[in-house]
């Protein structure tokens, strides 16, 4: 289940990296992009100035986003 989890997670990414504007907003200016078949989504702003996607955390949907 793991590898499965990290292969997805990996093809999130990818995918961010290609249309970092595709997914929803979940703070201000945070957004959030579900990794497929797993209750989780990374948590990541875009810096426009430097093309540049962060990803600041992986929280399960059932986890307290004020941790």
């Amino acid at each position: 289940m793991g590898n499965k989890f990290a292969t997805n997670l990996k093809q999130t990414i990818i995918g961010l990296k290609e249309n970092p504007f595709n997914v929803s907003f979940k703070y201000v200016d945070v957004r959030y992009a579900v990794v497929f078949k797993f209750p989780y989504a990374a948590h990541y702003t875009v810096n426009k100035k430097e093309y540049l996607v962060i990803i600041y955390t992986v929280f399960a949907f059932q986890e307290n986003p004020e941790k």
